[in-house]
């Protein structure tokens, strides 16, 4: 059996996530305990098990919270003897994946994804930004609907026919007709205050990419899947491909192929909400998707 580890990204963020498992299991424990001391400004477990809905969805405490909870998880499962062949993560769960996989450290994780959620609520302040999912409509259809100008682009390819535009608000309410009349069924804003995965984020990435000239990579050999090329990284790649992976494409869709490609017939989605599992069942069904967030998840699995 092949085993591929997904971790989710921004949204699937919940009150109290993580507090069972910190209850009942000494690896999941260790984890928040761990990331309680890591920030300065913020205690992350805390912020899981306390926080408030406003507090968690402001992305730079989602951002290392949920690096935080999927690592829980994921210890979880390794203690019960699940090893994986691969590892991936949908934008901000490409920074868990990495540290599962032990390409950098937890803490190194828990910072990495604070400065990135510091950097991209800065980045989303200076405009009125903003994204949308687009539904009935594939990825070059789409793409070809996007002005010139990049004032909004295809962000997210998360399914066939789901596909995620970011950008300026007014360029949105503006690219929106044409999508319909290209066949898009539904335009739906999200509720996000950043245009994130646009150029407008490149200025975001720059900062990031220095902060990253400081952190410790390992090549522990195992493989990790790119958001940005969909394909399994080359660790000499793994800082420039996390730092376009700000203004870039996340390519899902395709990583979800690769995974089916490579064999891969069971995924573990760990942290909370099914968002990727979700997903999976309509990309590539015949996989089995099981998604780890709490004790009781984890105690059915086998």
């Amino acid at each position: 059996m092949s085993i591929a580890f997904l971790f989710p990204g921004q949204g699937s963020q919940t009150v109290g996530m993580g507090k069972s498992l910190y209850d009942n299991v000494a690896e999941s424990k260790a984890i928040f305990d761990k990331a309680a001391n890591i920030l300065d400004d913020v205690d992350i477990k805390a912020l899981c098990f306390e926080g408030s809905e406003e507090d968690l969805k402001k992305t730079e405490n989602t951002q290392p919270a949920l690096v935080t909870v999927g690592m829980a998880v994921y210890e979880a499962l390794k203690a019960k003897g699940i090893k994986g062949n691969y590892f991936a993560g949908h934008s901000l769960g490409e920074i868990t994946a990495l540290s599962a996989a032990g390409y950098i450290s937890f803490e190194d994780a828990v910072k990495i994804a604070r400065t990135r959620g510091l950097l991209m609520a800065k980045a989303g302040s200076d405009a009125p930004y903003g994204m949308a999912a687009v539904l009935g409509l594939d990825y070059d259809t789409v793409s070809k609907c996007m002005p010139e100008s990049k004032e909004v682009v295809a962000a997210n390819y998360n399914l066939k026919d789901q596909i995620v535009i970011s950008g300026l608000l007014s360029s949105i309410e503006a690219v929106t007709p044409k999508l319909q009349e290209a066949g898009a069924k539904r335009v739906m804003p999200l509720k996000v205050s950043g245009a994130f995965h646009s150029p407008f984020m490149k200025p975001a990435a720059d900062e990031l990419k220095k902060f990253l000239d400081n952190v410790q990579f390992t090549n522990s050999g195992n493989k990790v899947l790119s958001n940005v090329t969909a394909d399994v990284h080359n660790f000499d790649d793994i800082k420039e491909n996390l730092y376009k992976q700000m203004f870039s494409t996340v390519r899902w869709y395709d990583s979800m192929i690769n995974l089916q490609s490579k064999c891969v017939n069971k995924i573990y989605e760990c942290g909370p909400g099914k968002v990727l599992v979700g997903m999976s069942k309509k990309i590539a069904p015949e996989i089995e998707a099981v998604c780890v967030f709490d004790n009781d998840s984890l105690n059915s699995v086998q």
